[in-house]
C-alpha cells in the first residue's frame, strides 16, 4: 500500500504515465537510448530489446521478473497496458516494495538530458509526421517542410512550393544530407581537420549554387573563408541561423493540440515528438489531442521551451508550476532550465525555496539553497 500511495502521489495513473514508467525503467539500466525509442515502431521492437537483460549480471529470477514489469507497462495498446493498482501487485514490486520506495523517494538515478540540437537531429529522415519525400541516388530522406523553409526561406527553390515528393539529381547524397541536418538543428558541426572541414562545406555550397540558394551560399561561403585563417584542428560549430523555432508556434502544419485547464494551443506534433520522451507513443498512435494539468500560462511556457529552448518573461510561479509539469513528465532537460531561472531568484528567501524543492523533487535548486544557507550559518559564527 505504501508503494501504491507513492504512485497515485506522483500521478503515475493514466496509461501514458504507466508507458513512461516503463521507459524510465530500461533508460535506467542503460537497455535503450533516445533514438532507439523513437525508431520503433512495433510492441516486437520493444521485446527484443527486453532480451538484453539476459546477459546483464545478476540474479536471474529478478531479471525476468522485471523483464515481465516493464513489458505489461510498454504494451503498445493502451487498453492492454497495466493500471497504477495492478502494478503494485507485481511480483517485481511486491518482493522489493522497501528496497524500491527508497530509491524512488531517495537520491534520482540520472538519465542525461539530450540537447535541443540532439533532439533535432533525432527526428532527421524520421517519417513521423513527414510531408515531404526526398529521393535521391535510390535513397529517401523524408522532411518536414516547416522546419527547413522555417531555417532557410530559399528552401522552395530546391524541394519546390506544395510538393510531396522530389526527385533530386546530379547532387550528392553527402552533401544533401548535411545541408539538410544542418538545418533541423540549427548548426553545422565540423569534425576532423581544416581540409575535412573545408571540402565539407564546399559540397554544401555547390548544392546551395546549383538551386540558387544564393543567400545560404553567400552565409556558408563567408565561413569558408574565415575557416581558411583559423588555427583549429580538432571542432568547430558554425551557426547557421537563429537557434529558434518560435516563429512556427501555432502557425504552419501544426497537427496537435495541447489541452489545458482554461485554453488550448496548436503545435507540431514533431516537435513535441524530437523534445519530449513521454509523448514518443503518444504521438506514434496518431493521438491529435493531449490534455496536460496545468494552467494556459504554464502550458504557454511548456511550448515556447518545446520550440526554443528557453523559456522568456515568465513569473517565478510559473516556473515553480512548470518544473512540477516537468517533472511528472519525466522532461529532464526542462526540469533542469526550470532549476536554474529559480536559483537566480533564490538570494533571501532560501529557506522557503529549499523546503518547496525538497518536497517537488528539484535535487538541483534544493542542493543549491542548502549550500547558500550553509554559508550564511557559518558567517555568523
Amino acid at each position: 500500500m505504501m508503494l501504491l500511495r507513492f504512485l497515485q502521489q506522483v500521478s503515475i495513473q493514466k496509461k501514458s504515465d504507466i508507458w513512461a514508467l516503463g521507459i524510465t525503467c530500461m533508460r535506467c539500466v542503460g537497455i535503450i537510448s533516445k533514438r532507439e525509442l523513437m525508431m520503433m515502431t512495433t510492441g516486437s521492437d520493444m521485446r527484443n530489446k527486453l532480451v538484453r537483460l539476459s546477459a546483464m549480471p545478476g540474479n536471474r529470477d529478478i531479471k525476468e521478473s522485471f523483464a515481465n514489469l516493464v513489458e505489461l507497462c510498454l504494451n503498445p495498446e493502451p487498453e492492454l497496458r497495466i493500471d497504477a493498482e495492478s502494478l503494485t501487485d507485481h511480483s517485481f514490486l511486491s518482493k522489493n516494495e522497501d528496497i524500491i520506495f527508497h530509491l524512488l523517494k531517495g537520491p534520482n538515478i540520472t538519465v542525461r538530458p539530450s540537447t535541443f540540437e540532439e533532439d533535432m537531429l533525432n527526428i532527421y529522415n524520421c517519417s513521423i509526421h513527414s510531408d515531404i519525400q526526398i529521393n535521391i541516388d535510390n535513397n529517401t530522406i523524408y522532411c518536414h517542410r516547416d522546419i527547413l523553409e522555417n531555417r532557410c526561406q530559399e528552401i522552395h527553390k530546391m524541394i519546390g512550393i506544395g510538393n510531396n515528393e522530389v526527385t533530386l539529381e546530379n547532387i550528392g547524397i553527402e552533401g544533401l544530407e548535411s545541408l539538410i541536418k544542418m538545418l533541423y538543428t540549427g548548426k553545422y558541426y565540423i569534425h576532423g581537420n581544416k581540409k575535412d572541414a573545408m571540402e565539407s562545406l564546399l559540397k554544401i555550397i555547390r548544392i546551395c549554387k546549383q538551386y540558387e540558394m544564393m543567400d545560404t551560399a553567400r552565409m556558408l561561403a563567408a565561413e569558408l573563408l574565415a575557416l581558411t585563417k583559423r588555427s583549429y584542428t580538432i571542432y568547430k560549430t558554425v551557426y547557421i541561423s537563429d537557434l529558434y523555432l518560435k516563429s512556427l508556434i501555432n502557425m504552419g502544419n501544426v497537427n496537435v493540440t495541447l489541452v489545458a485547464e482554461n485554453g488550448e494551443i496548436n503545435i507540431h506534433g514533431i516537435l513535441l515528438y524530437a523534445r519530449c520522451e513521454y509523448f514518443i507513443q503518444t504521438i506514434k498512435s496518431g493521438v491529435t489531442r493531449i490534455e496536460l494539468p496545468c494552467d494556459i500560462e504554464v502550458l504557454n511556457a511548456f511550448v515556447q521551451y518545446i520550440y526554443c529552448d528557453r523559456i522568456m518573461d515568465k513569473s517565478g510561479s510559473a516556473i515553480m508550476k512548470l518544473l512540477l509539469l516537468a517533472d511528472q513528465l519525466r522532461f529532464h532537460r526542462l526540469l533542469e532550465y526550470c532549476e536554474k531561472k529559480l536559483i537566480s531568484t533564490v538570494e533571501g528567501r532560501e529557506a522557503k525555496f529549499s523546503s518547496w524543492a525538497k518536497e517537488n523533487n528539484a535535487k538541483q535548486l534544493y542542493n543549491y539553497c542548502a549550500d547558500v544557507i550553509d554559508k550564511k550559518a557559518k558567517k555568523k559564527r
